[in-house]
């Protein structure tokens, strides 16, 4: 930290949340494309799962995130429980997958 008030390290880290934030606003209107009902109603019942599932954890891991840089540990919020129900949901999709390809 040369006669900076901010350390070197948070810069960078901010930098690269910064080109990340970027990064992921270039691909949301693809991401969006999947809450549309007349998309998600086209697609075979285990993608529409997937789809619905891939919304639910990207919709809370945004709002864990936006809790996290207001000052809110996520670790002591509900949106925990709903990270660890959506986990749930995740492992039995992926088994549901599998036998779908046997």
């Amino acid at each position: 930290m040369e006669g900076g008030v901010v350390p070197e390290s948070a810069i960078e880290a901010v930098t690269r949340t910064l080109a990340n934030v970027k990064d992921m606003q270039t691909h949301l209107k693809d991401f969006l494309s999947i809450s549309n009902p007349e998309v998600v109603a086209q697609l075979p019942p285990l993608q529409r799962a997937q789809a619905h599932l891939l919304l639910a954890k990207a919709t809370t891991t945004l709002f864990a995130l936006n809790s996290r840089c207001k000052g809110v540990n996520p670790d002591n919020h509900p949106v925990k429980s709903e990270l660890e129900r959506l986990r749930l949901y995740e492992v039995k999709l992926e088994r549901l997958m599998e036998s779908n390809k046997e």
